[in-house]
């Protein structure tokens, strides 16, 4: 679908700078493209396609995406791709250091990221639940949820060293790093375990995710607070709707 969509576009031709950030299987390092780095670098500058595609492919769900790019001498590189979300699953902060990094080397000085203008749009995360290390036992099944497969109220042990806590963490470093009044989230953090499940795809669980989008626009707008790592209203904010169209 990607390749009949984006057809032979590559990321130096994107309409606006893009921050795509991807997890390489094979050299183990993140490889994050940019509309920038694509435009003097001819081995960044893949087929649009295949770097969407490398970064959406979740380890244990699909394989890694192979696909090479090659310079205008046949020197090529190849790429072994796993979802963003390996390194990063709230990629704003990679936005934000590509952008300090890109003003360094076009202006000559560097920018303090409080200066940036920041809109972080997230895709929603479950409700989850943690566990209490005293007298509670877990082994190899409970890590990778194999057990509860079906059970909308558990969080697998992985699911919480691996995403949980990289989101959080990255939600207080932004929080710390960025002016508030130039930083807007849009994120909720009450999906239920079957409307986060990126697996499901069916029609109802899309309409779904599409009413409780619409409720978040047209709720009080919230914040992240990092003495609780939760989201919660904003005191005289309005709405998310409010928010978004300032």
């Amino acid at each position: 679908m990607m390749k009949s969509l984006f057809g032979g576009i590559r990321v130096h031709e994107t309409l606006t700078n893009v921050v795509i950030p991807s997890f390489d299987s094979k050299l183990l390092n993140p490889v994050i493209f940019t509309s920038t780095k694509a435009k003097t670098d001819e081995y960044m500058d893949a087929l649009l396609s295949d770097v969407i595609i490398g970064s959406s492919s979740p380890p244990l769900a699909y394989p890694p995406h192979y696909f090479n790019t090659c310079t205008s001498h046949q020197v090529c590189r190849e790429f072994n791709l796993f979802d963003g979300a390996v390194i990063s699953n709230n990629p704003t902060l990679v936005a934000v250091t590509e952008m300090i990094k890109e003003v360094k080397e076009s202006m000559g000085h560097e920018v303090h990221p409080s200066r940036f203008r920041v809109l972080s749009l997230g895709t929603g995360a479950g409700e989850e639940v943690g566990y209490e290390a005293k007298g509670y036992k877990w082994g190899i099944i409970d890590y990778y949820n194999l057990s509860h497969v079906f059970d909308e109220d558990y969080t697998s042990l992985n699911s919480l060293i691996s995403d949980t806590a990289n989101d959080r963490m990255v939600e207080l470093y932004t929080h710390l790093l960025l002016d508030k009044s130039n930083f807007l989230r849009i994120q909720v953090d009450t999906l239920s375990s079957s409307e986060a499940n990126f697996a499901n795809g069916t029609k109802a669980n899309l309409l779904r995710l599409g009413e409780r989008a619409q409720e978040l626009l047209n709720q009080n707008l919230t914040s992240f607070d990092p003495s609780i790592y939760k989201f919660v209203p904003v005191p005289n904010g309005g709405t998310t709707r409010e928010a978004l169209q300032k």
